[in-house]
């Protein structure tokens, strides 16, 4: 066999276990690599070195958390595992015949890794709908390094708005810089523009000297007829006035035309329009990543229409029962909720159910348990509905914030991320307005 190609452990070897090679360390893929017994040689690869809790990332854009309480190294997740290792590498292609994956490795160098189970949990992309040129003016919140440049942009703008007011400069220019606009009215694009508001009435009512948080103009603007695609109507309208009382303009049935270094292009119930933005993030879509396609291409398979691959009762590919598909990137049909989201506690459920699998622990097809969906608006305020019973106010989000510290990695994440929050919602303080990215 080449030297290039890795293969489980001696001991493995001898012990007879088999290959699993799990791609993404994402909800599914941690899950799995953590409940998987030892019965498998197990082979974990991410283009990154850490596990990322997507979810709070807009609180990261605001300065409300630090990177590091949502993020955690994946080797220190996995360091009581003997029989898992990590390895940060990316694949290129696959070989169905051969079980053979190609690689790259975060030194460069290229290898192959043979298996005799894989499991793809790759997660999704930003989705600019034919227009990626958008992306280098209206950033998306996917990864924490996007997250990063979208906090050095919102803060920089503010301050080059407070430098601009200081020495007089015309008010255009400060209004331009004063202006934000986000794109997408799904839970991501409701929960950074409310997170956008709660700052500018904080930090500019008692740091800035210059700046009034009255002049700070924020725009939500979603292409459907109303906020939260999925949640009841009542919810939706609560949303709805929710960030209109944190004083966000929320433009429905509205589309984006252009966007580029000075604003965005839109076309509304009102005809076209041009609003002057110094901050445009998209929160508007997403999409399978690009891997999904090589998996296609190499086990034929015929991606659904929005880039998404069938799986069966087993996670698994037509044809391939030892290619399991899992998380944000499967499309899995279940008979009581239908087409299964592409969320947190479904990659979660799936991976867990993967590990049953494997170690023969179950052989019932895949069922999801739905608890339901949410959203935070405000300070103490968000709109969720858990097992056919809607919430709003304040008790929804008591249960957001429980529900979204059960989900982090780690006891020392939860307690930061409570000691975070107890900071912001308690005291109107925000500990991680550091601009150290470039904008």
């Amino acid at each position: 066999m080449p030297s290039d190609t890795l293969t489980p452990d001696a001991a493995a070897r001898e012990s007879g276990a088999s290959s699993v090679v799990i791609v993404g360390a994402g909800f599914a893929g941690l899950t799995l690599a953590r409940q998987l017994s030892r019965r498998h040689a197990v082979t974990l690869l991410d283009r990154r070195n850490y596990h990322l809790f997507q979810p709070l990332l807009y609180q990261v854009v605001v300065g409300a958390i630090s990177p590091g309480e949502i993020g955690v190294a994946v080797r220190g997740q996995l360091r009581h595992r003997p029989n898992v290792r990590s390895l940060e590498a990316e694949v290129f292609d696959f070989d169905a015949v051969g079980r053979i994956l190609n690689c790259g490795a975060a030194g460069g160098a290229a290898f192959s890794l043979t298996y005799d189970t894989l499991v793809v949990a790759t997660g999704m992309q930003d989705h600019y709908f034919g227009h990626d040129d958008w992306a280098v003016h209206a950033p998306a919140l996917k990864t924490l390094g996007g997250g990063l440049r979208m906090r050095a942009r919102l803060l920089g703008a503010l301050e080059a708005a407070e430098a601009a007011a200081a020495r007089g400069a015309p008010s255009e220019e400060v209004e331009r810089l004063m202006s934000v606009v986000v794109v997408g009215g799904g839970p991501t694009g409701v929960e950074l523009a409310g997170a956008i508001a709660e700052l500018s009435r904080t930090a500019m009512a008692g740091e800035f000297r210059y700046l009034d948080p009255d002049d700070l103009r924020i725009e939500l603007v979603e292409g459907e007829p109303a906020l939260l695609n999925g949640f009841a109507p009542r919810l939706q309208k609560h949303a709805l006035r929710g960030l209109e009382r944190l004083g966000v303009n929320v433009r429905l049935g509205t589309m984006v035309r252009a966007v580029d270094a000075d604003g965005v292009t839109l076309a509304g119930p009102d005809g076209e329009m041009r609003r002057a933005a110094a901050v445009v993030f998209w929160a508007a879509g997403v999409r399978p990543t690009e891997l999904a396609g090589a998996v296609a291409a190499a086990y034929g398979i015929t991606p659904e229409r929005d880039g998404r691959l069938a799986v069966d009762g087993r996670l698994a590919l037509a044809g391939h029962p030892e290619v399991h598909v899992l998380g944000d990137i499967a499309a899995y049909v279940d008979p009581r909720h239908g087409r299964l989201p592409g969320v947190a506690p479904v990659a979660k459920q799936q991976g867990a159910f993967v590990a049953r699998l494997l170690d023969d622990r179950t052989r019932a097809p895949f069922r999801y348990r739905d608890w339901g969906r949410m959203a935070v608006i405000g300070r103490f305020d968000a709109v969720a509905e858990i097992l056919g019973i809607r919430l709003s106010g304040r008790l929804a989000w008591l249960v957001w914030a429980l529900a979204h510290i059960a989900y982090l990695v780690g006891f020392d994440r939860k307690l930061r991320v409570m000691v975070s929050w107890g900071w912001r919602f308690v005291l109107g303080r925000y500990a991680a307005r550091l601009i150290t990215e470039a904008r």
